[in-house]
């Protein structure tokens, strides 16, 4: 049981001892020179389970190098993680035609890539690993002892009442007032996004299912959203974008198949729609973006009031 829980941590260290130990094999590689034959934006399908559709915008290079009498064809842009550059910017950098460094592995040229230097440091790398897995066993930690956790503030501050409550809503309320106060005296647009024509290439209903825990035990629930894809084209590039991203502020009702059809029936494939995009990383975009939305911090200082009371009151109640 120890193991099922300690999988990630374990499976992301992992990752990165091979990712590192790729990055110290690729210094011994050969240093040659290849031409770009092939340098666009492609888009990337993904749908995981109890999700919709996902649209990706990555950038697809290919090139060619000689390796003594041989002709050697790749694609891969870095080692084993992606460039820490915009898709745009990775784009213009490999233009078509144009001759660049190319490394490879001398015993196997077809092992090859373009840039061998991680985008972050081995030791980035490993210090935000070795964090995310402390805080990942805390986080275990804490719910499996949080009673004996709290008991224990408890005896050193006898007057607070709850003080895990106390700990994390006063430190996230401490962060959202800093960060409130800090937009506030620095206020900006949200996204001063850029507006071209679009047009929907793909516009359908798509169903999945997630298992909810009820007093009776798990139901699963079937959940329908629209999907609509759509095509744009900015800074000399086309890109893709749909609307079926899952996030804090997508609500979804289970049965609600209705609603998502209407939403398709706005959308029909070849409609030409108005697409905002954001002008430094064109691949971020979306249909419906309120462009004149002040980030003044107000936002932040209300959810800081918020919790900073929840705070005060687990603490004194």
């Amino acid at each position: 049981m120890a193991l099922l829980f300690l999988g990630p941590p374990l499976g992301l260290l992992g990752l990165v001892f091979y990712l590192t130990r790729r990055v110290r094999q690729a210094v011994g590689w050969t240093e040659g020179r290849a031409r770009i034959t092939r340098s666009e934006v492609k888009a990337e399908r993904h749908r995981h389970e109890g999700d919709t559709t996902q649209v990706r915008n990555v950038p697809w290079i290919t090139y060619q190098f000689q390796a003594g009498d041989r002709t050697i064809h790749g694609e891969r842009i870095s080692i084993g993680m992606g460039t820490a550059d915009n898709v745009d910017v990775v784009v213009k950098r490999y233009a078509v035609d144009a001759e660049v460094p190319v490394f490879y592995d001398p015993d196997d040229p077809e092992d090859c890539v373009l840039e061998r230097t991680p985008p972050v440091s081995p030791g980035c790398l490993w210090g935000g690993a070795v964090l995310i897995a402390v805080l990942y066993i805390g986080g275990l930690v804490a719910f499996g002892k949080g009673q004996e956790i709290a008991r224990f503030f408890s005896r050193g501050i006898p007057g607070m009442r709850h003080p895990l409550v106390v700990f994390l809503c006063g430190g996230a309320g401490l962060f959202c007032l800093a960060a409130g106060l800090w937009m506030w005296r620095h206020p900006r647009k949200a996204r001063p996004w850029t507006r071209v024509k679009g047009i929907i290439i793909s516009s359908v209903t798509e169903s999945f299912e997630e298992e909810d825990s009820t007093d009776s035990g798990h139901r699963v629930r079937t959940y329908y959203r629209a999907v609509i894809e759509y095509r744009y084209h900015a800074d000399g590039q086309d890109y893709h974008g749909n609307t079926s991203a899952s996030g804090p502020l997508n609500i979804k009702i289970a049965g609600a198949r209705a609603s998502a059809d209407a939403e398709v029936a706005r959308h029909p494939v070849g409609a030409e729609v108005d697409v905002f995009y954001n002008p430094a990383n064109p691949s971020q975009s979306g249909l419906n973006v309120d462009t004149d939305m002040m980030l003044d911090g107000r936002r932040s200082l209300i959810v800081a009031a918020v919790l900073l009371a929840i705070a005060v009151y687990a603490w004194i109640a």
